[in-house]
């Protein structure tokens, strides 16, 4: 996909709906009903729907999607549907089920309350019919759900709530009889072409409407509709009676302490799947169950109870009977629900990513029985990742970072989906990457990264660095006032930009490179705007933005001494700096046929990283140090991200040596990236022949994390612990890349891999296998014990390095690799 090639709509005659209250709380739901005939010969029913903040679409009872994507609130993406397996001839029934946030959280920014929905029906005898949003659709304010209720916390704006026997359940199908229950929507005066932000609606903050309703517009969703698989429990961990010594809700609400104890074992029968138990005199018990593996996605469980019983479920992703039994580590995650008698199947609203659920049981007597209980999971639909290696524990590594992507990566690519849900450059781009590789960059969840994210450019020349999301919007305003230490994270718009670069390679596609092009330049020119007397851009200075690039990487721990962790970024920040107008900046400006200016910013590049070398380089080590100047009770520190890029930019004034071996052999005055920065020391050390050392530390520690065995995910840090808020899923994509980049060497060399080449440094793996989906085909790589295959269509052309020989590839062609290779 192409940034020409996105599709605007014009949904008219559709309206803009709502309900007709004069204000919209935060968190209001409204369910939407809208009734119609459908005769015979029905070929197809398809159209787009879009509401704000989030709709469940259903059709005559069936579940169809949820939607939409997380967008810039000025370029919302209309979801396509597809009704035609969902409807009949005769009376039919669709029911939308829409959530406003009104408060922002980490995947929507802001907007006004609506729907919108445009379906072209299409008859076997050739005639068509429309079915639109309109006065024609009814409404009731969803009881079930609380209006205005609280914020989960700072980045999840819906806290649910959800009680069955207020809901008009049924509403979704042609026979409903509560109908009268529902009436006329309000249609708004906004046009059907532009988002929900123009169409005139009263949010309850009356905060948010387009200044430049010329530029704002509707456009056709860019990616796949996730597809929807459950995934039950796989068991029982533990249950137990639960004593509840005051009002439930003060410790859901406010955590206060001693309101609860954990009683005795609890007896639960398990039959066919089932769980079914006996409430104790206590009225309350939680039963807690372990998902196959760590999965994004709907809590869904179905439970036969009385008539008021209140189950809240609670969601985690690591968890140790020997620690606790009790979950709410995960921001304090849970969802009430509350059942109607009888059989109850319940989907939560919003989805959470987890590996461990828990159900409290409450406010009931007798028998209780849970069923088909599990995630309803969220994919983005993509082939199977092909990617072997030879050695089982490393593969075990592998597995794990697959399935953290088929977490992360569904509409937007987040570092945390069970934290922030925010996409990120930076650290969390080599999850784009990652996904390129296994997936193809030519998918349009990757265009939609670069496409997203370069739409959060703040005039001041800085990008929101997880947008689309609240978070940054809220920070800026936080940061005039020095009231927070995050804002908007200059490093990764500096990483965008070399990323960007990457994918126009990648893909031949330049739309976005042309588009972000004015932008790229306003933003190098306000870095290189804040460098002081000396030439650099310090780390620790106040503004509004800030830079965050990693955080163990600048805290070595030596003994008896106390780092600047903020200060000692600056090195890394500035060569970080120079390397994008050397390798971003300058080649961009060459390929849009601006010769002066790429000369220009490799000049400029050049004074950056002299300014770096005199103040941070030492000749006689041969070293960066990060805390130069330094007093004589100080000790030299130095990063492995300074030392990475230093050597990745080929910032070297003398010999590489000193900085391969500080890297390889880590003594205490090198500081480490946390995993999802571990990509950049790995690429250095392959680059000079140490793959041995990667394939060291993926056996010995990223095998050990306790995410791989229990949740097969990467976690976020080295050292974890089960029961707290330390992240099991999150971004460390080093693992993959490192197959791809570092042991086969793999480089393109012209747009779409029509030229690659090959420089393998196999680090003692017996065997390596993968496949590089491409937008000029696949390309399979095969190694085994010292015999390389490499096979890929007549569209590439392929060299490999082998020893200081460069030779060209024969597709299906094996060749042997030496051992010592680069």
């Amino acid at each position: 996909m192409t940034e020409q090639e996105k599709v605007k709509l014009n949904l008219s005659p559709a309206r803009w709906i709502w309900a007709t209250g004069e204000r919209t709380l935060p968190n209001t739901f409204v369910c939407f009903r809208r009734t119609f005939t459908v005769r015979e010969g029905l070929i197809s029913a398809k159209g787009f729907v879009l509401a704000s903040s989030r709709y469940v679409l259903s059709a005559n009872g069936n579940r169809v999607q949820f939607g939409p994507a997380p967008a810039d609130p000025r370029f919302e993406e209309a979801d396509p549907v597809d009704l035609t397996p969902f409807l009949r001839p005769g009376k039919n029934a669709l029911g939308f089920r829409v959530v406003y946030f009104g408060h922002g959280d980490g995947t929507w920014v802001m907007g006004r309350p609506g729907l919108i929905y445009k379906i072209q029906l299409e008859f076997q005898d050739g005639r068509e019919e429309t079915l639109v949003s309109d006065e024609a659709t009814l409404f009731a304010y969803d009881e079930s759900h609380p209006a205005g209720q609280y914020k989960r916390w700072y980045l999840r704006a819906l806290q649910e709530e959800y009680d069955a026997r207020k809901d008009c359940i049924g509403f979704d199908r042609p026979d409903f009889a509560g109908e009268a229950l529902f009436e006329p929507v309000r249609a708004l005066p906004g046009p059907a072409d532009k988002p929900s932000a123009m169409n005139g609606a009263k949010d309850y903050l009356y905060g948010s409407y387009a200044v430049s309703p010329e530029k704002n517009a509707i456009f056709a969703r860019t990616i796949p509709l996730p597809k929807e698989t459950f995934i039950p429990a796989e068991k029982l961990m533990h249950a137990e009676t639960v004593i509840w010594k005051r009002d439930p809700d003060n410790w859901f609400r406010f955590r206060q302490p001693g309101s609860f104890e954990i009683g005795e074992a609890l007896p639960v029968e398990k039959e066919n799947g089932a769980y079914r138990f006996i409430l104790p005199p206590s009225g309350a018990a939680a039963i807690t169950l372990k998902l196959p593996e760590e999965a994004c996605g709907f809590i869904d469980f179905t439970i036969d109870a009385p008539e008021g019983t209140i189950v809240e479920a609670m969601v985690q992703e690591g968890h140790d009977p020997r620690n606790t039994r009790w979950l709410d580590t995960q921001f304090y995650a849970w969802t009430r629900f509350i059942c109607r008698a009888g059989r109850n199947h319940f989907v939560s609203f919003d989805y959470e990513c987890f590996a461990f659920l828990q159900l409290h049981v409450r406010n009931a007597s007798g028998f209780i029985t849970i069923s088909r209980a599990g995630v309803l999971r969220r994919e983005y639909p993509v082939p199977e990742a092909r990617i072997r290696a030879g050695d089982p524990e490393i593969q075990t590594v592998l597995d794990a970072a697959v399935n953290t992507l088929r977490n992360s990566a569904i509409e937007t690519f987040c570092d945390g989906m069970a934290r922030e849900r925010q996409q990120y450059s930076g650290d969390g781009n080599h999850q784009v990457t990652a996904f390129s590789h296994l997936y193809g960059a030519g998918q349009p969840l990757v265009f939609r990264f670069y496409d997203t994210f370069g739409q959060g450019f703040a005039p001041e020349g800085y990008y929101m660095d997880c947008w689309p999301a609240y978070d940054r919007v809220n920070r800026v305003a936080q940061r005039q006032i020095a009231m927070a230490g995050w804002g908007p994270i200059l490093d990764h718009g500096i990483q965008y930009v070399l990323s960007t670069v990457e994918y126009t390679l990648h893909t031949g596609n330049e739309s976005i490179l042309k588009r972000n092009w004015p932008d790229f330049v306003r933003q190098a020119e306000a870095l290189l705007n804040l460098r002081d007397e000396k030439g650099l851009v310090q780390a620790e200075a106040e503004r509004v933005s800030c830079i965050w690039m990693d955080h163990e990487a600048f805290s070595p721990k030596i003994p008896g001494e106390t780092v600047s962790v903020q200060r000692n970024k600056t090195c890394a920040f500035n060569l970080y700096l120079a390397g994008m107008l050397r390798f971003a900046m300058a080649p961009a400006a060459r390929r849009l046929g601006l010769e002066e200016e790429a000369a220009r910013y490799e000049k400029t590049a050049e004074q950056v990283y002299q300014a770096v070398k005199r103040v941070y380089y030492d000749p006689e080590r041969e070293l960066y140090f990060d805390n130069l100047p330094f007093s004589g009770r100080e000790t030299p520190v130095v990063s492995d991200r300074t030392l990475a890029m230093a050597l990745l930019y080929g910032f070297v004034s003398d010999g590489p040596e000193e900085m391969v071996r500080a890297l390889a052999e880590t003594p205490p005055w090198v500081g480490l990236s946390y995993p999802a920065n571990a990509v950049w020391r790995w690429h250095a050390l392959a680059n000079y022949g140490r793959c041995d050392v990667i394939t060291a530390e993926l056996k010995g520690k990223w095998r050990q994390m306790l995410s791989v065995d229990q949740n097969n995910t990467l976690q976020e840090w080295y050292e974890v612990q089960n029961d707290t808020d330390r992240e099991l899923s999150h971004c460390p994509m080093a693992p993959v890349l490192a197959m791809y980049e570092d042991y086969a060497g793999l480089r393109c060399l012209k747009d779409g891999f029509r030229e690659f080449s090959l420089n393998p440094c196999m680090g003692g793996l017996p065997s390596l296998a993968f496949t590089l989906r491409t937008v000029s085909g696949d390309m399979t790589f095969d190694y085994r014990e010292g015999r390389l295959t490499v096979c890929f269509p007549p569209a590439m052309r392929g060299s490999i390095t082998l020893g200081q020989t460069v030779c060209p590839l024969i597709s299906g062609e094996t060749v042997t690799v030496p051992m010592k290779q680069r």
